[in-house]
């Protein structure tokens, strides 16, 4: 099969004339058997727009959309809580070597062993925390927002206040009924503070009366950083909502 030369038709090898325009086979003849104008490859120049759309300027585009949706403040802040989830139950098996390698066991005996399990019942509170934490970071982001690292962070001040107040409250009566148990033990008007002894002086309160004051300041550090939390959050709700009406 060969191409009209006049209009590139495709016309039989013994036609006599071209089906399409009606020039006679000797203008066929000559055309032999170079392809169509219409199918003849034509070069078009690059523009601009082509150009910022190659491989070499839109490489970096995940990170920038990583950004623009809060992924880049999300996954961060997720691998923190689990960082954080597993860092608590190492804390009691840290605390576990110290006691045997310092002999506290031996030392304020029945009382140590009180002050580890609150430890150890921290310790365990913690880890879920984290980790129960860790899933709910998208809760106060919703699609369209503009304002994306402000809830993150502030779901992070949130955790955070959460963890310390439970530590205060749990590790506090903890090492409260510890020096409790040492001062009985011992026979000695004195209070024993145990947080002292272990190494945590910023936990221990007095007597029976951390008993009572330990979950009570655990409970207001937790609604404070609550506050706080959701303070920085309801700006952020308005700023995205005050957009959203524009």
């Amino acid at each position: 099969m060969i191409y009209c030369a006049n209009c590139g038709y495709s016309i039989q090898d013994n036609a006599a004339f071209c089906p399409e325009c009606g020039q006679p086979a000797t203008n066929v003849q000559n055309a032999g058997s170079q392809m169509p104008p219409s199918e003849v490859p034509k070069s078009n120049p690059i523009t601009l727009g082509d150009l910022e759309q190659s491989t070499f300027f839109q490489f970096s585009k995940p990170l920038f959309d990583s950004i623009d949706n809060g992924k880049l403040f999300k996954h961060p802040f997720r691998w923190l809580y689990i960082i954080f989830s597993v860092g608590c139950l190492l804390f009691p098996i840290y605390f576990l070597i110290k006691f045997i390698e310092n002999k506290i066991f031996d030392f304020i005996g029945i009382a140590a062993i009180v002050a580890w399990l609150f430890i150890a019942l921290s310790g365990w509170i913690g880890f879920q925390l984290w980790w129960n934490r860790k899933a709910k970071i998208n809760r106060y982001v919703e699609k369209g927002d503009d304002f994306l690292a402000i809830p993150t962070f502030s779901h992070f001040i949130q955790t955070l206040g959460e963890f310390y107040g439970m530590l205060i409250a749990v590790l506090g009566f903890g090492f409260s009924l510890s020096g409790l148990l040492l001062s009985t033990g011992r026979g000695d008007d004195r209070y024993y503070d145990a947080s002292d002894i272990i190494g945590l002086p910023f936990i221990g309160s007095e007597g029976i009366r951390g008993l009572i004051l330990s979950p009570v300041l655990g409970f207001f550090v937790l609604v404070l950083f609550r506050l706080w939390a959701e303070f920085i959050r309801a700006l952020a709700s308005i700023a995205n909502n005050t957009k959203k009406l524009k």
